[in-house]
């Protein structure tokens, strides 16, 4: 990795700006989003006294303690967590548990981001590009055409079942040792285009029949 190799030519004298950008940059990264993340809260906190409501909602820091953990852990944001609990287990509104968890998810994936350029982490582009291309037109068909074929209770069980599934998954995978992984896409061609694609397109269907269109 390019951060690697910076960390290796560090100079033996090194400057201010040497020591941000390379020595520490995996805690600057971290810090940068964290900081601006506090502040904002904090001020909106103080200026709107949302300190008053911690004595009867107290449950729902607990829950997004909870969800920052599985968040930080996998590739999933904290609404992955948020949107079940409180719709399943505390019974809120849907459409309030959703408006929440797509806010905090914003957050929490907007400062994920922010770590991961300013860390210059390893992004395979293609991966990336295909899933959203993908993702986009199978969002759209799945608002319009698959959503009004399931109930709410339905959508609430597929959604505990994918989330389940996929951390079953993640599990078996890293309890694999010395997996063999790689930078990029090994010996990359149109079969494999067309699975990338393919996965997002029906990872956009259903990511919104589990978490969105339910509650519009």
């Amino acid at each position: 990795m390019e951060a690697e190799a910076e960390l290796h030519t560090l100079p033996e004298n090194p400057t201010l700006e040497d020591l941000i950008f390379i020595k520490y940059r995996k805690f600057v990264a971290m810090l940068i989003p964290f900081v601006l993340m506090q502040t904002v809260w904090w001020m909106v906190a103080i200026r709107y006294n949302f300190f008053r409501w911690y004595p009867e909602y107290w449950h729902m820091p607990v829950t997004m303690i909870l969800g920052s953990f599985v968040g930080g852990i996998t590739s999933e944001g904290s609404g992955a967590v948020a949107f079940p609990v409180m719709t399943l287990a505390l019974h809120i509104s849907p459409s309030i548990a959703r408006d929440f968890s797509l806010m905090i998810q914003s957050c929490g994936m907007t400062s994920a981001l922010m770590c991961v350029l300013f860390m210059k982490v390893k992004i395979e582009n293609r991966a990336v590009i295909l899933g959203t291309l993908g993702a986009i037109p199978g969002f759209i068909i799945g608002v319009h055409f698959i959503d009004p074929l399931f109930t709410g209770s339905q959508k609430k069980m597929m959604f505990v079942a994918i989330w389940t599934s996929f951390a079953i998954a993640l599990g078996i995978l890293n309890s694999t040792k010395k997996r063999k992984t790689f930078k990029d896409i090994p010996e990359f061609c149109c079969w494999k285009a067309v699975v990338l694609f393919f996965t997002g397109f029906v990872g956009g269907q259903w990511n919104h029949r589990n978490y969105v269109k339910e509650y519009f």
